[in-house]
């Protein structure tokens, strides 16, 4: 779908229309998958502008259409969708029952579609520390048995996440060398962009605070901005005034 590739490129704006133009056309000829990717392309994009409306409407119809068409594995996605919107509204604990139900579905109907994306953001949002360790180990390992490539985009940007959550700075630099290795026969504005936010927020961590790493923060931010990558720009804001 031409809109994700948008997003991928992290061209967020134009991914949201063209998503929203391709949910359109889908259910005019009644082409009801492609209707529910379409929505979940659009819930990506607007859930990173920092549009939660507009991202919670379309998880909403897109978990309408995989009940009408009885097409579980749907399920599962939009479930994770739906537990995004909630660690974006400061609801972590509601997010860790939503991606619960999430992977019940995803062991049923093939953990392979969905269910190392569905770790990386039980990951994030879980505060167990054990529970938290169990999710990015089965995350892994689903990754390297195979599984459809957005699993790998998105578990280790969410698991960068939980490392600089919990302080460890190793475990940034581990999962941005796995996302960077696993797109090194093309890489990715999206992924280059996270992989060098993790490291450089990791440096930061590790108190390297030079002007070379103060420099890159600032061109991060400036990155973020004009892509509207709100959901990015906290992190990268307090790390430049602490520094």
């Amino acid at each position: 779908m031409f809109s994700g590739a948008l997003h991928y490129r992290n061209d967020l704006r134009a991914a949201l229309d063209e998503g929203l133009l391709a949910a359109e056309s889908a259910r005019k000829v009644g082409h009801t998958r492609g209707e529910i990717q379409a929505h979940v392309v659009v819930f990506m994009a607007s859930l990173e502008l920092g549009e939660l409306d507009t991202a919670h409407k379309h998880t909403q119809l897109g978990l309408a259409l995989t009940q009408e068409l009885g097409a579980q594995r749907f399920v599962s996605r939009c479930l994770l969708s739906e537990a995004r919107i909630a660690l974006a509204e400061g609801r972590p604990a509601d997010a860790v029952r939503t991606l619960k139900r999430a992977m019940i579905i995803s062991r049923e109907t093939g953990i392979g579609y969905v269910g190392a994306a569905i770790l990386g953001t039980l990951a994030l949002a879980e505060k167990d520390a054990p529970e938290r360790a169990q999710a990015l180990k089965e995350g892994e390992e689903i990754l390297r048995r195979g599984c459809v490539s957005h699993n790998y985009f998105e578990f280790y940007q969410d698991a960068m996440e939980a490392c600089l959550d919990m302080g460890d700075w190793e475990g940034v630099n581990y999962y941005a060398l796995a996302l960077e290795q696993s797109t090194q026969k093309e890489s990715l504005p999206r992924t280059d962009f996270f992989i060098k936010r993790g490291r450089t927020l990791a440096s930061i961590g590790l108190g390297i605070r030079d002007d070379v790493v103060i420099q890159e923060l600032q061109r991060l931010r400036d990155e973020a901005q004009n892509i509207g990558l709100k959901y990015a720009l906290p992190a990268i804001e307090s790390a430049l005034s602490a520094a």
